[in-house]
């Protein structure tokens, strides 16, 4: 772990998103669940802002 960032602490889950759920926000929106896929990537990330999750 580097020392720019803090360690998780132990209540909190860790995610592994992988690159291709990381751009998603970025792919199509015509397709429903491409779009509902996006809306769960960025409600993830979201929770990783708030530190209710930890990357």
């Amino acid at each position: 772990m580097s020392s720019s960032q803090p360690a998780a602490p132990q209540s909190l889950r860790r995610v592994y998103p992988d690159l291709c759920a990381l751009n998603r926000p970025l792919d199509d929106q015509d397709q429903m669940r491409i779009r509902l896929e996006a809306d769960a990537v960025s409600l993830i990330l979201s929770h990783v802002r708030a530190h209710a999750l930890c990357m």
